[in-house]
C-alpha cells in the first residue's frame, strides 16, 4: 500500500492559554468557565478581524495560524491590550490572564490541525512569556522589525529538549524587561536526564545575576550592600495542578515538598518551609510583602499542565525587590516514565546551579562528573561536611564512598578523601592525626592541589612548606575568581603572617562570594582590628555577627573582635552589652580562649595579648 502524501507547509503559529486556570477553577468554576467563554469569544473575533484560524483548543489554550507576522503580532498586542482592560472593570468577576507566543516555521497539516516543531516551539515560547506578556521566535522578528513601532527585549537563545531558538518578548510595559538563561543543555546530554533536571537546572542560577555583578580586588571592607538574609534565599510555591485532572494533584505536592527538602540538606542556601509557601499563596502575598515579611530574595512559581499521559512544567522565578520576573521555563515529559526521576534529577540540576551561584570552580560542577548521582552525592557530603561536626563528618565519608564507588577517577572525589583525611584529627575522630594529614598531603600533591596542601603541611607543623603554597595557587590560577581557594590562600597567608595579603585575599573571597563559609568573615575581622582599622571593622562584623547563619564558633568570635574594637574607639557601654550577650556565669569566655579566638598566626604576635588585656575592662576572667 502506497505511504499517503503528508502535506507540509509553512505557517505563522499563535499559541496562548490562561495563567493559573486551576486556581481560578477551585475557587470558583462556574465563574471560571463562564469568564474564559467570554475570552474565548473576544479571542476568535480578534481571529476573524485579523485573518487568524483556529485550529486546535485544548479548553483553556488556543493555537491558530496566521498568513503574515505582523497580523498575528498585532492581533497579539490588541488580545492582551482588551484583556487588561477587561480586568480593570469592577464587573469582570474571574480576571482572567493570558501568555501569549509566536512563531513561524513549518508544520504539518493533519485534516484541519497542524503540527510539527513550528506549532511546539510556539507552544513553548508561550510558556516562556510572562502573564500579560507576549513572546516571539527571531523568525517572527525579522519578520515584523521596522513595520511595527513595538519595542522587543532580545532574550537571547533558549534550548528546551530538543528545541532550540531565538527568543524575544514584545514590551508591553517596561517593568516586562527581564533576564533569562538560556542554556539549559546540560543535564539533558547527560544518559537522557528527566527534562526537569533541566528545570531544576536553572532554578537558582538567578543567583548568579545578583551574586557577581562586579569584582574589583580590595583590601577595604566589601561594599556590596548588605542581603536581606545572609544566604540566598528562594520561596518554594506550592506548583499548581492545571490540567484538570485530580490525580496529578500529587505531582505538584510532590515537587514542591522535594524541591523544599532536598535544597534544605545544603548549607549553602536558606530554604523557607513549604508551609511558608502554603501560607503565602492561601493569602495571596506580594512578592513586596514576602520580602518585607521573610527577606525573601525570589519566589519560584510552577505549573503542571498537559494530558493525562504528556505533562509539561512552566516555571518562573520573580526578584521580590522588583517583581520583575528573570526566569521563566517550560519542560515536557511522561508521567508513567518520568515521574520516579523527577524527585533525584530535579535536585542534581539545583545543587549545580548552586555551586555556580557561590562561583567556586574548587567545588565542581554536574559537567565535573560523568554520573549525576556520584555529583548529588558529593554535593550532599560537602554539605555534610561543612557542618563541621562529628556527626557530619561521619556521614560525609558514607556519601563520599558511595559516589566513589560509581566514579572512582574523579579527581573531586580524590580531592574531598584528601579534606576528610584532614578533617579527621579536628572532629576528634583521628587514631594517627600525623598519618591522616599525610594522606591529605600526599592526595594533594597527586591532584596538584596547593591549597589542600598548604592546609595538611599547616597540620603538619611544615610552616616553611604551607607559606609557599598561596604564591603556587597564584601561579596555577586557583585564585582566579574562586572564593574557595582565595579563602583558602587567605587563610594560610594567615597563619603564616602574612597579614596584608591575608587581608586581601579574605576580601576577594567575601565580596565574589559574601555567602561563603562564616570562618572566612572572622579572618578578615580579626586583620582589620589587628591593623587598628576598627571603625571598618566594627561596621563589617555588625553586617553579620547576628546572622542566623553564622556558626556558633565564628559568632564569638566576631563578637569578641567586635568588644575589642568598640573599646578600642570609646564605645564602651556597647562593648559591655555585646561581651554580656555571649559570656555569663554558666558561660563564660577564658582569656585562654579569647587567645585562640584572635590568633590567627603561627608566628609570634602581641594581638592576642592586647585584646584580652582590653577585655579585661568588660569582666574577662582568666
Amino acid at each position: 500500500m502506497a505511504k499517503q502524501k503528508i502535506e507540509r507547509k509553512v505557517a505563522v503559529i499563535f499559541a496562548t492559554d490562561v495563567v493559573s486556570y486551576s486556581k481560578h477553577m477551585e475557587a470558583d468554576e462556574s465563574e471560571t468557565i463562564h469568564n474564559l467563554r467570554e475570552c474565548e469569544a473576544l479571542l476568535t473575533s480578534l481571529f476573524e478581524l485579523y485573518d487568524g484560524r483556529l485550529f486546535n483548543t485544548g479548553g483553556d489554550s488556543f493555537l491558530a495560524e496566521f498568513p503574515s507576522a505582523v497580523s498575528a503580532v498585532e492581533c497579539a498586542v490588541e488580545f492582551q491590550k482588551r484583556i487588561s482592560e477587561r480586568n480593570l472593570s469592577e464587573e469582570t468577576s474571574v480576571k482572567l490572564k493570558f501568555r501569549i507566543g509566536i512563531n513561524s516555521g513549518d508544520v504539518v497539516k493533519e485534516k484541519d490541525n497542524l503540527l510539527g516543531d513550528g506549532v511546539n516551539i510556539a507552544a513553548r515560547l508561550e510558556a516562556l512569556a510572562q502573564t500579560g506578556g507576549i513572546s516571539i521566535s527571531k523568525v517572527i522578528y525579522d519578520f515584523i522589525k521596522g513595520k511595527t513601532s513595538y519595542e522587543f527585549h532580545d532574550l537571547g537563545i533558549q534550548k528546551i529538549k530538543q528545541n532550540e531558538f531565538h527568543a524575544y518578548d514584545l514590551i508591553l510595559d517596561p517593568s516586562q524587561k527581564r533576564k533569562l538563561d538560556g542554556n539549559n543543555s546540560n543535564i539533558s546530554k547527560k544518559k537522557n536526564l528527566a527534562i526537569v533536571a533541566v528545570f531544576a537546572i536553572t532554578i537558582v542560577g538567578i543567583l548568579v545575576f545578583f551574586g557577581v555583578n562586579s569584582f574589583k580586588p580590595t583590601s577595604k571592607p566589601p561594599t556590596q550592600s548588605t542581603a536581606v538574609a545572609d544566604k540566598p534565599s528562594v520561596l518554594i510555591m506550592p506548583f499548581e495542578n492545571q490540567t484538570g485532572i485530580d490525580e496529578n494533584n500529587y505531582l505538584n505536592s510532590g515537587i514542591t515538598e522535594n524541591l523544599v527538602s532536598t535544597l534544605s540538606k545544603s548549607e549553602l542556601l536558606f530554604i523557607p518551609s513549604s508551609h511558608t509557601g502554603k501560607f503565602v499563596a492561601k493569602n495571596n502575598l506580594t512578592d513586596a510583602q514576602v520580602r518585607a515579611d521573610y527577606g525573601i530574595k525570589y519566589v519560584l512559581r510552577g505549573y503542571v499542565q498537559g494530558s493525562s499521559s504528556r505533562l509539561r512544567i512552566s516555571a518562573q522565578m520573580t526578584d521580590t525587590a522588583s517583581s520583575e520576573v528573570i526566569w521563566s521555563e517550560i519542560f515536557e515529559f511522561s508521567k508513567e516514565k518520568d515521574i520516579f526521576d523527577i524527585q533525584d534529577e530535579i535536585s542534581v540540576g539545583i545543587l549545580n546551579k548552586l555551586n555556580v551561584d557561590i562561583n567556586s570552580a574548587s567545588i565542581g560542577r554536574l559537567d565535573d562528573f560523568t554520573e549525576p548521582e556520584a555529583f548529588k552525592k558529593y554535593v550532599f557530603a560537602r554539605s555534610e561536611f561543612y557542618k563541621f561536626t562529628s556527626e557530619g563528618h561521619q556521614a560525609a565519608i558514607k556519601l563520599l564512598d558511595e559516589a566513589a564507588k560509581i566514579e572512582p577517577t574523579n579527581r573531586l572525589i580524590k580531592r574531598f578523601y584528601g579534606y576528610w583525611y584532614w578533617g579527621r584529627p579536628l572532629f576528634s575522630k583521628s587514631e594517627n592525626p600525623e598519618q591522616d594529614n599525610v594522606k591529605a598531603l600526599q592526595i594533594a600533591l597527586e591532584i596538584e592541589d596547593y591549597a589542600l596542601a598548604g592546609y595538611a603541611e599547616l597540620a603538619l607543623g611544615r610552616l616553611e612548606d604551607a607559606c609557599k603554597r598561596p604564591m603556587e595557587m597564584a601561579d596555577s590560577g586557583m585564585l582566579d575568581y574562586d572564593v574557595f581557594n582565595l579563602a583558602a590562600a587567605g587563610r594560610i597567608q594567615h597563619r603564616c603572617g602574612d597579614l596584608k595579603n591575608a587581608l586581601i585575599n579574605y576580601g576577594k573571597s567575601i565580596e565574589l562570594g559574601p555567602h561563603y563559609s562564616s570562618w572566612v568573615k572572622r579572618g578578615y575581622a580579626n586583620i582589620l582590628a589587628e591593623f587598628g582599622r576598627h571603625e571598618e571593622a566594627i561596621d563589617f562584623i555588625r553586617r553579620y555577627v547576628d546572622s542566623d547563619f553564622v556558626n556558633s564558633g565564628d559568632r564569638k568570635g566576631l563578637s569578641t573582635v567586635l568588644v575589642y574594637s568598640l573599646l578600642k574607639t570609646n564605645q564602651v557601654r556597647e562593648a559591655k552589652e555585646r561581651f554580656a550577650e555571649f559570656t555569663d556565669s554558666d558561660n563564660p569566655i577564658t582569656a585562654a580562649q579569647v587567645n585562640r579566638i584572635v590568633s590567627g598566626s603561627n608566628k609570634k604576635s602581641d594581638f592576642g595579648d592586647a585584646v584580652i588585656s582590653a577585655l579585661r575592662e568588660v569582666g574577662l576572667k582568666d
